[in-house]
């Protein structure tokens, strides 16, 4: 599992203690909005970590988007779980 920096189970919104080195290298608009993505893509469940489940729900999401079939959203599956095991790897 993934864990958002600067993020709670119960607060998504980047507090006003988020990690100073976020604010070196972001602006406050940029930290807003990646969290805000965080929130709305990734962490379906709200509790500021990114499982499995997360990936494949927007895979899911994304072949809905596409309108693509069944077959295409099996595949679309495979590769976003695939891109979260590697991001498994390098933590």
């Amino acid at each position: 599992m993934l864990i958002c920096p600067g993020t709670s189970s119960t607060n998504l919104s980047p507090p006003s203690s988020a990690p100073d080195a976020l604010h070196r290298t972001l602006s406050r608009f940029q930290v807003e909005k990646f969290s805000y993505m965080f929130g709305a893509l990734f962490d379906l469940e709200r509790n500021g970590l990114i499982e499995e489940g997360d990936m494949r729900a927007l895979a899911d999401k994304m072949a809905g988007y596409a309108g693509w079939g069944r077959e295409e959203g099996e595949d679309g599956q495979e590769v976003t779980v695939e891109c979260y095991s590697m991001l498994l790897v390098g933590k």
